[in-house]
């Protein structure tokens, strides 16, 4: 049905795909599988005439269509899912599906459609815009498949989808397959979705099509499932299930109820579930909360909440062979938000419950609630806003050893003593919200009393907020107890530097996918004592800013000694004070600074008295121009739209 010989492409001078050639049958899925930049999507760009051949011919159907536009191909039998899926987000389901019908005489969606994809019959009246990406590249299929293709090209449909909906999406391909007399062929870095779905496999690499494997008879994994970060080493095709969920959460049901999760750090909490190195595995998540925050219009939750009772975590996860001194790498392979809490929330606590890093500004309990477009997030609190999310764990760290949670539960005493007149120095340990997993009777209420709770970061990671921790990311984490148990929660879809008002990003419920390695002795032979990471090579583009200075001289111009936290905060008070001018509240500009991947940057620390700090702020993020010009700025935001603000209770 497909065939494709002798292909080259090039961007200019440069050549991209090198003399690829490989034919699809009727009823024969084919997947190409690579890296990022190996030529998977120029390769698709190219069959689907987007870009032209430098040389080389495709056919569909006998019919070559090398020299044809992108529409005439698709009128000759062509469908083509892009990365990222560009569905209409502003259209319905049903308007989506109806654009594939452009140019047939019926305009009536099949209900083969539906009967293949049942979620988006229930969700047709839903905007584009409002679905899950799951949901929406299911869409971006059923939009395709209307235009009753030969040739079904998909560019990475894996892409940021839940496990379980990658599931529904291979099922789905296995069964197009069995309807129609149809060629699938599929790019893709996930070689478990690959060999679920495809007859062939091939492996393209700087542009050349240099492995292929067929479907042979089938042999026991030898490895677990593995995303492609080098060239994989095939297997013989078999059946092989997705990442298993080895953590759920009900988000119905209290999180205390769920024994897969614990609030406090404590070296005597059983391990939830065991791995060995090398396997992948999802856990899903409860936001940080424990499901308190609710998707409504007061901010009531926000201002009683009982912090003692945060961070909800799952896990720990028991690594087997991992022995103090070691290092535990964990690779973020992708993170998602749950498919029935496409939402999120951000708020500053009271002053009496918390408070913030700007608690003396905005000393009462305030809420946002953002939304999720796919990638994208809005508010309905706060408008003129939208932005990409890069989602990360909050928090994510190992069990403590009994000497170092004697030695935190110190320390952090040891503080609050020191000035017994000032609030909120530290937290230490407290019995009667503690939720310590699989523990029960005497040997839970003793370590309830002195496990530490999981609000800071310490030595082993904990409660970081580095927001470059998203999908792509590896971590080095010390090993301090047999097994490691690696903990996560508190996942964020995005969050600005500092995480500064507290509660504190645009906070969800999800799911992280990760696979375990071990360094034997790598504590010791890199010197770590806190944890390392590289970062996700996938963030968000923004890449012009306003940058907002501050030093460490106070609102009332008391002068700090090189003070990185007085500074950061003026500079925090410039940026409000600066999109007030636009029409902003107060709150609704620090909602953005704690929500927006903004960056936060340590400027100065040596030149007395002064440190400063710089934070950046997008202007790609707004609806319309925030820098400075001789015109003056213009109030874009009318006010008509707040956040909800619940006083203290007397």
């Amino acid at each position: 049905m497909l065939s494709v010989k002798d292909l080259f492409v090039a961007y200019g001078q440069s050549e991209a795909l090198h003399g690829i050639s490989f034919e699809a049958a009727p009823k024969e899925t084919v997947a190409i599988m690579g890296r990022n930049g190996m030529g998977k999507t120029t390769l698709f760009k190219s069959l689907m005439g987007v870009l032209p051949a430098k040389a080389g011919t495709v056919s569909v159907a006998g019919q070559d269509i090398t020299k044809d536009e992108s529409y005439r191909r698709v009128a000759k039998g062509i469908a083509y899912v892009p990365q990222g899926r560009m569905i209409f987000p502003t259209l319905t389901v049903e308007e989506n599906i109806q654009t594939g019908l452009e140019n047939a005489t019926d305009k009536r969606i099949p209900d083969e459609i539906y009967a293949l994809f049942p979620v988006l019959w229930e969700m047709r009246r839903r905007k584009g815009g409002n679905l899950s990406g799951g949901q929406q590249q299911q869409l971006a299929i059923a939009r395709a498949l209307v235009t009753n293709p030969k040739v079904l090209l998909l560019d990475e449909p894996t892409e940021g989808i839940q496990p379980s909906i990658i599931k529904d999406i291979a099922k789905a391909l296995n069964e197009i397959r069995k309807l129609r007399e149809i060629s699938i062929v599929v790019s893709e870095q996930v070689l478990s979705f690959a060999m679920d779905v495809a007859d062939r496999l091939f492996v393209i690499e700087g542009g050349r099509l240099v492995h292929e494997t067929g479907a042979l008879t089938p042999t026991p994994p030898t490895s677990s499932n593995t995303c492609l970060s080098d060239p994989p080493r095939l297997h013989p095709r078999r059946s092989r299930a997705m990442p298993e969920t080895l953590i759920k959460v009900d988000l119905s049901k209290p999180a205390p109820t769920n024994e897969m999760v614990h609030n406090r750090w404590h070296p005597d909490i059983p391990m939830a579930c065991w791995v060995k190195p090398g396997d992948e595995f999802v856990l899903e998540t409860y936001d940080w909360t424990g499901g308190f925050i609710k998707n409504n219009d007061s901010a009531d939750d926000v201002r009683d909440i009982d912090l003692s009772t945060v961070h909800y975590l799952s896990g720990p996860v028991g690594v087997k062979g991992a022995e103090p001194g070691d290092l535990l790498v964990v690779d973020l392979l992708d993170i998602g938000a749950k498919d029935d809490s496409l939402w999120g929330f951000n708020g500053f606590f009271s002053k009496k419950n918390g408070g913030g890093f700007l608690t003396e500004h905005f000393p009462q309990a305030q809420k946002s609630i953002w939304d999720f477009h796919g990638m994208f997030t809005t508010s309905r609190h706060v408008p003129g806003v939208k932005y990409a999310g890069l989602i990360h764990p909050g928090l994510i760290g190992c069990l403590p050893d009994p000497k170092m949670l004697e030695m935190w539960n110190a320390r952090e005493q040891a503080l609050i003593d020191s000035d017994p007149a000032t609030s909120g120095l530290a937290n230490p340990p407290f019995a009667g919200t503690a939720h310590m997993g699989k523990l029960t009777g005497d040997a839970k209420a003793k370590a309830a009393a002195a496990g530490a709770r999981t609000v800071p970061p310490r030595e082993h990671g904990g409660n970081c907020d580095i927001k470059d921790l998203s999908r792509g990311s590896k971590i080095f984490f010390p090993v301090y107890v047999d097994g490691a148990g690696l903990s996560v929660g508190d996942l964020h879809f995005s969050q600005g530097d500092g995480e500064i008002t507290f509660c504190g990003a645009i906070e969800m419920a999800g799911w992280v996918h990760m696979k375990v390695q071990l360094i034997k002795g790598g504590m010791a032979k890199y010197g770590i004592k806190n944890p390392i990471f590289k970062p996700s090579p996938i963030k968000p583009v923004y890449d012009d800013y306003v940058i907002f200075e501050g030093i460490s001289v106070d609102e009332a111009g008391k002068q700090y000694y090189l003070d990185v936290n007085v500074a950061y905060r003026q500079a925090c008070l410039n940026a409000i004070e600066y999109l007030k001018k636009f029409g902003y509240s107060g709150a609704q500009a620090y909602s953005i600074l704690g929500t927006a991947p903004v960056q936060g940057h340590i400027s100065g620390v040596v030149d007395v008295p002064n440190a400063c700090a710089t934070l950046w702020l997008p202007t790609a993020i707004f609806d319309f121009d925030i820098n400075p010009s001789a015109a003056g700025p213009t109030k874009f935001i009318d006010g008509s739209v707040q956040m909800p603000l619940s006083p203290d209770l007397k």
